[in-house]
């Protein structure tokens, strides 16, 4: 949360702590519980967004998830270095139709 504040603080948008808890008062469970399909789950290793535990409970469901967390990166990898490109392809690649 301390980088989302540093990145929008030149922008005005929100301006006192109580903005903040309201912005992440929210409860997106009923959203990802509606998700039925397999999860690739990307968590960046220094996230101050999705906490290590979250992101362990999230894989606590009927649908499998794959919880990857990617080393020295912040909330949201990238995916520009090979390794981690290679990550979401062999998983997406296990899953993929057989071609006839």
């Amino acid at each position: 949360m301390s980088y989302l504040k540093s990145v929008l603080a030149p922008f005005h948008i929100i301006t006192s702590e109580e903005h903040w808890r309201h912005m992440f008062d929210v409860d997106l469970t009923p959203f990802w519980k509606a998700v039925t399909c397999p999860v690739l789950l990307l968590r960046g290793e220094r996230s101050d967004i999705l906490p290590r535990a979250v992101a362990q409970a999230m894989c606590d469901r009927p649908q499998p998830v794959k919880l990857v967390e990617i080393m020295d990166t912040g909330h949201a990898p990238a995916l520009l270095q090979e390794s981690q490109i290679r990550i979401v392809a062999d998983w997406a690649l296990q899953r993929a139709c057989p071609v006839p």
